[in-house]
């Protein structure tokens, strides 16, 4: 299915649909919301790990997603993963 785009001030199109960013995905343009939600919609998360500096949520289907900061993309901070599992 082809995304309908509208063009942006930003960085990149947005999906006219619901606003977030397009970008090319294996030569196509996807919306990111729906591809993220194609890869892990409805996906539990079975584990966290700490991977060169960077947590990610690493789902059932073993899809991994990085936690990083909505601002500046810098990932989150966790000093001490295994006390942060604990609470």
């Amino acid at each position: 299915m082809k995304e309908q785009m509208s063009t942006t001030t930003d960085q990149f199109p947005q999906c006219e649909r619901d606003g977030f960013p397009v970008l090319e995905i294996d030569g196509q343009q996807r919306c990111l919301a729906e591809y993220v939600d194609a890869c892990i919609g409805g996906q539990k998360v079975s584990d966290v790990i700490l991977r060169n500096g960077t947590l990610y949520y690493i789902f059932e289907n073993r899809h991994e997603l990085p936690l990083l900061c909505y601002c500046c993309g810098e990932p989150l901070a966790c000093p001490d993963l295994q006390t942060e599992r604990k609470q």
